[in-house]
C-alpha cells in the first residue's frame, strides 16, 4: 500500500493487548484510509478501533485541506460497520 497522503496512523496496545488505529482525514485521502480500514480489520481481527480524525491545526503542507462533511460522513460510516 503506498503512502501518497498524509494519513498518520498510529497503533498502540492496551493491557488487554487490544489494538487501536488512527488516521487522519484530509481531502487527498480519503480512498486511502478506506483501503487501509479493510486491511487493518481483515488482518487484525481483535482490533477494536479505528478512529477517524479531521486535519487541523499547522499541517507540514499548507496545501492540505480537511475532506468534505459528506465524504467524511461516508468513510465514518464505513468504519463503524467493520
Amino acid at each position: 500500500m503506498s503512502c501518497q497522503a498524509p494519513s498518520h496512523v498510529a497503533c498502540r496496545q492496551k493491557r488487554r493487548q487490544a489494538s487501536l488505529s488512527t488516521s487522519t482525514a484530509t481531502d487527498v485521502n480519503m480512498d486511502e484510509i478506506r483501503r487501509l480500514t479493510t486491511y487493518l480489520f481483515d488482518r487484525c481481527p481483535k482490533m477494536d478501533h479505528h478512529n477517524l480524525a479531521l486535519i487541523r491545526g499547522d499541517r507540514k503542507n499548507p496545501s492540505w485541506q480537511g475532506p468534505s462533511l459528506e465524504q467524511y460522513q461516508r468513510l465514518h460510516e464505513y468504519i463503524r460497520r467493520q
